[in-house]
């Protein structure tokens, strides 16, 4: 199936009820809050972020609790005595970090864990449902919340929450070019032990990356028992080094599933794009089970003011119109580096120029439109495109009113479609979601949005052996 569009992620998490509450709902709250304290909640960015995490691990710990009312009771009671009495952002802050942390120890304390060894069977269908999880959006809702580093003072580290100094200077005496970790996670592994702390450490060069790995096998803090060579990754056959590309522009997070702890290797931006399933053990060393791949099945129409059109974009029964190379109309030299060129010519990098000359607008007179390609090897690598106007000769942008409708127009293709002699564009503006639009009298309107149904697949397993 051909897919003319990317995808374009937003995430807009605000919770000011301690229950589980949806986004939309959550905003129309912020909308009409009433409370100095609700106010300040909704005009500072990290705090709604800490606002929806303890939100997330609230809902985590009350699904495993055996006392639902006690929790909820205690609950309200901290929103009345304790963070309705904040006067400050600091305070705010404060106290929310440490009410995470009280319910994320609630919640590995009372799940229930399974201790027995895992079958291949077991690890094959645990993947499959963590594919199926992704793909509905739900597998993020397992995540289990860390604390950030930097928040942490001394009697947090106390606590057991801490990552001491002497800690450090025993990982910086194992790898002197380790980075400082940025979360601290604690998870309980067996029964009858008390919670692991697991760090999330910075690993990547240009394209960032994290990992999550088990504190006691990196700062041998649990003493002779771990070997000073043992980092806690069990290994696995892996010659092509599949696994350090799921770990490209992504990181780990645990989940806890069915009894068992995972941790998860997903892209940055969406943690339910899933690259990587491992099994933390019960000896807390990190298994990898299976690698996933994912395409985009289909489009569904989110709204349409042109149903037809939309529906026909959406499903693939209508072609855009072929852009013709540039470079057939100008000097190129073959051999050429043509970014160079485009650089001297348009003042913009591009590996690629294409070009359309229709009346996109409308208005009679037709434009020669040039659909900009650059490929940046930059970070974690990304394919920019834009469309710009041509000057007649070819050799100079030109700036005015549809030049600037341009530039507010975002997208991963921009295919332009002719439909009974109107020209629409598969783009959106500024940062909505996938969509087409339409220019006309100096006015963009958006027609149509779309959202991706996605398939997640295992790409490769690493078999548990008998």
């Amino acid at each position: 199936m051909t897919v003319h569009f990317r995808v374009v992620l937003s995430h807009a998490f605000l919770a000011i009820l301690f229950l589980p509450t949806s986004g939309a709902y959550a905003q129309d709250r912020c909308a009409k809050a009433q409370s100095g304290i609700e106010s300040t909640i909704c005009g500072d960015s990290n705090l709604k972020q800490l606002d929806a995490k303890l939100n997330h691990v609230y809902s985590l710990a009350r699904q495993s609790v055996s006392d639902k009312n006690g929790l909820r009771s205690k609950q309200l009671n901290w929103l009345r005595m304790v963070r309705d009495r904040c006067e400050t952002k600091e305070c705010l802050t404060r106290i929310y970090q440490e009410r995470i942390a009280e319910l994320v120890d609630i919640f590995v304390l009372s799940v229930q864990i399974s201790e027995t060894p895992m079958s291949d069977g077991e690890a094959e269908k645990t993947c499959v449902a963590l594919a199926g999880l992704a793909d509905r959006e739900q597998l993020a809702k397992l995540a289990i919340p860390g604390r950030d580093q930097g928040m942490l003072d001394a009697s947090v580290i106390e606590s057991g929450w801490g990552f001491s100094q002497e800690e450090k200077e025993q990982l910086k005496a194992r790898d002197p070019w380790s980075n400082e970790p940025s979360t601290i996670y604690k998870l309980r592994l067996t029964s009858k032990g008390n919670p692991t702390r697991f760090a999330s450490f910075f690993i990547g060069g240009s394209c960032a990356s994290y990992k999550v790995s088990n504190i006691s096998y990196l700062s041998n803090s649990e003493g002779d028992d771990v070997e000073s060579d043992d980092v806690g990754i069990d290994e696995v056959s892996d010659p092509d080094e599949i696994i350090r590309w799921a770990y490209w522009g992504g990181g780990d997070y645990p989940i806890f599933y069915h009894g068992r702890n995972y941790m998860i290797t997903a892209d940055l931006a969406n943690k339910n794009h899933i690259n990587m399933a491992s099994w933390i053990k019960p000896d807390g060393k990190i298994r990898p089970l299976c690698l996933f791949s994912r395409e985009i099945t289909k489009m569904k129409v989110v709204s349409a003011k042109n149903p037809e059109l939309c529906s026909k974009i959406a499903n693939d029964s209508l072609e855009p119109l072929s852009w013709k190379p540039i470079t057939e109309d100008l000097p190129f030299t073959p051999s050429q580096v043509y970014r160079d060129e485009f650089v001297t010519r348009y003042s913009k990098y591009a590996d690629e120029v294409s070009l359309l000359s229709i009346d996109i607008d409308g208005d009679g007179k037709p434009e020669n439109i040039g659909k900009f390609v650059y490929y940046s090897g930059a970070g974690c690598g990304s394919t920019d495109i834009w469309l710009s106007i041509f000057a007649k000769d070819f050799e100079t942008i030109v700036n005015n009113t549809l030049s600037s409708q341009f530039e507010k127009l975002r997208s991963g293709s921009m295919d332009i479609y002719k439909v009974k002699g109107r020209y629409y564009i598969a783009a959106t503006q500024n940062d909505a979601d996938a969509g087409v639009v339409q220019i006309s009298n100096g006015e963009t309107e958006q027609l149509c949005e779309f959202k991706y149904l996605m398939k997640t697949t295992i790409s490769h397993r690493f078999k548990i052996d008998p």
